[in-house]
């Protein structure tokens, strides 16, 4: 539990901008989970170091730190997915990112991928699949979002108006 709790924390306050504490976390992850019997422990630290590199603006270490994250297609953390994928598309790799996505969406609803709902994984498909240039695939994602999110909160309205016309 003392692994995945500080992966989840260092997860949720990784928007704040938080440096300090996200290095510190990912160095308690590393050091505390290094001998857990769970293989994915033994990683987490790797997802945090990716989420500093995100923040710093570190593109090529955050890939590296992500890759490094994931411990198996169908039972990876689809958070590390899914931050790799925005890795990549801000080193202009969509097709890199699309592949991430979609290791995402291997994941069991009941199990890691949990944490990263689909519609956002949607949302993130359909702008990977623009910037790679293929509107149809673009717009068929845009297409589950704007269902799923069709009474959505304000706030998932605006990011959802946020994404480029994949027209």
């Amino acid at each position: 539990g003392f692994c995945w709790h500080h992966a989840l924390l260092a997860d949720a306050i990784a928007p704040s901008g938080d440096t300090v504490r996200l290095r510190g976390l990912a160095d308690t992850l590393a050091v505390g989970c290094a001998q857990s019997f769970f293989g994915r422990d033994r990683r987490l630290h790797h997802h945090v170091r990716g989420l500093l590199a995100m923040r710093q603006g570190r593109w090529i270490d955050a890939e590296a730190e992500l890759q490094q994250a994931r411990w198996g297609v169908a039972e990876s953390w689809t958070r590390s997915n899914v931050a790799l994928a925005k890795t990549e598309m801000a080193l202009n790799q969509p097709r890199a990112a699309l592949a991430a996505l979609r290791d995402a969406y291997a994941s069991p609803l009941d199990g890691m991928g949990r944490y990263q709902p689909r519609s956002e994984l949607d949302l993130l498909m359909a702008q990977a699949f623009s910037k790679a240039g293929e509107a149809d695939s673009a717009r068929i994602y845009e297409a589950y979002v704007r269902r799923a999110w069709r009474d959505a909160d304000p706030e998932l309205k605006r990011l959802l108006a946020q994404t480029p016309d994949a027209n």
